[in-house]
């Protein structure tokens, strides 16, 4: 009898809450669909693609609905199966929004919004396939740039995008590299071991030991002094140490216990050494390490940095619960201006870089290449690139190019030219 009662409850039960499987998302919160990219098919249509969804939201149904500005959301589709919409009504005279949602039997999530319209973007000129990328970097003179994986690196002209050198390490993992200030030579880490390159020929420069495992390196133009952070594991976390060496080995100086560093920089006259650490920026004497400046809050956290293009100032990232902001240092008066960046998404935002000698600076955020102009008045231009979360946007002033890329993506490159084509903005 007990054996009865108890089939004829779990019949019940299983009935009004489905069985879920091990792959199962057990959240509250049904998930938004994100990255909605737009793709332009011709002056009158467009598709949308979308990440798809998993686990117990994989058969969901996604609802798309449209507004011009003039009137209400109208839903175009509300039983897609796909992660894409065609539209084939759309004006190139105006502007629309789009919202998306998904849904099942568990749920809906919220709406996605997405704006686009019909305008010059910049064009993909090609890509390059180099999935794995770790960092991406440019050589000053804007020659030459280069893409690093776990264990390979590759360097590149930029004019052919021809393939220039290329060093393996084998089971070795690259943490950083960085070209001199001609272009001519390069320092990369393996581990705890840092070379320098000499690029038209691929000999080794030099060759030194680090005792720990190395996190970020910079170096002066004349590749004279290598300034390294090394991660040290004492069991329980990491420390940071930072090292001030010849390219013969010979340590010059040293700082120790420094807290998390994410990125080091020599200031173009080499007189100074940048370290961007977790919630503060540290600037450092490069002849003795004497300390010069400090600056930092509780609750911020600093990222991205990077010199404008002659050197004057450092463009970093400062954020908090409040928002982010762009931060830009003179490095003569050590001054800092700080504009907030209103259109931002959350902890996205990477990779500041001058657009050449002009007032305009690029970052990447999310999946979406962001233009602002610095001055009295600020102005804002973007658009989505044709690919999901950027991890690194680089410009080359000699061509004027757009090297973009994100994870498991190849290299994306846009040209300075553009064309009319529908885009999200």
């Amino acid at each position: 009898m007990r054996s009865i009662l108890f089939l004829v409850f779990f019949t019940l039960i299983s009935c009004q809450y489905p069985m879920m499987d091990e792959d199962d998302d057990f959240s509250d919160i049904y998930p938004t669909p994100d990255y909605l990219r737009v793709i332009s098919i011709g002056k009158h249509a467009l598709k949308l693609e979308w990440s798809p969804m998993y686990g117990r939201y994989a058969d969901s149904f996604f609802q798309i609905e449209r507004s011009d500005g003039d009137t209400a959301f109208v839903v175009l589709d509300e039983r897609v199966t796909h992660n894409y919409f065609f539209d084939y009504s759309v004006d190139p005279a105006k502007q629309y929004t789009y919202r998306l949602k998904a849904y099942n039997s568990w749920g809906e999530s919220n709406f996605y919004y997405v704006r686009v319209k019909y305008d010059l973007f910049h064009q993909l000129k090609t890509t390059i396939d180099f999935p794995t990328t770790q960092k991406l970097k440019i050589s000053r003179s804007g020659k030459m740039f280069a893409a690093s994986s776990e264990n390979l690196l590759m360097v590149w002209d930029n004019q052919t995008l021809q393939p220039v050198q290329e060093f393996s390490e084998n089971s070795a993992y690259i943490g950083d590299f960085e070209f001199s200030a001609l272009g001519q030579n390069m320092i990369y880490t393996s581990d705890s071991i840092v070379k320098g390159i000499h690029l038209p020929d691929g000999e080794t420069l030099f060759t030194f030991a680090t005792k720990n495992k190395v996190a970020a390196l910079a170096s002066s133009s004349d590749l004279s002094r290598i300034m390294i952070a090394t991660s040290v594991d004492t069991g329980k976390s990491f420390s940071f140490d930072l090292i001030m060496y010849q390219p013969d080995g010979r340590l010059l100086w040293q700082k120790s216990n420094t807290g998390i560093v994410y990125d080091v920089l020599f200031t173009h006259d080499d007189k100074e050494v940048i370290a961007m650490h977790y919630g503060k920026i540290c600037i450092f004497s490069a002849r003795d390490g004497s300390l010069i400046m400090e600056s930092g809050s509780e609750g911020d956290f600093y990222h991205s940095p990077a010199l404008n293009y002659d050197g004057s100032a450092l463009l970093f990232l400062r954020g908090n619960i409040n928002g982010k902001y762009l931060n830009v240092l003179d490095l003569q008066s050590k001054h800092i201006e700080e504009y907030y960046l209103r259109e931002s998404h959350y902890n996205s935002i990477v990779s500041f870089v001058q657009m050449g000698n002009t007032d305009t600076l690029i970052y990447g955020d999310a999946n979406y290449i962001r233009f602002i102009t610095m001055g009295a008045e600020r102005a804002f231009y973007s658009f989505a690139a044709t690919l999901n979360q950027i991890r690194y946007v680089v410009y080359s002033p000699l061509t004027g190019d757009l090297y973009c890329q994100a994870p498991g993506e190849p290299i994306y490159v846009y040209g300075a030219t553009k064309s009319e084509q529908w885009r999200a903005y």
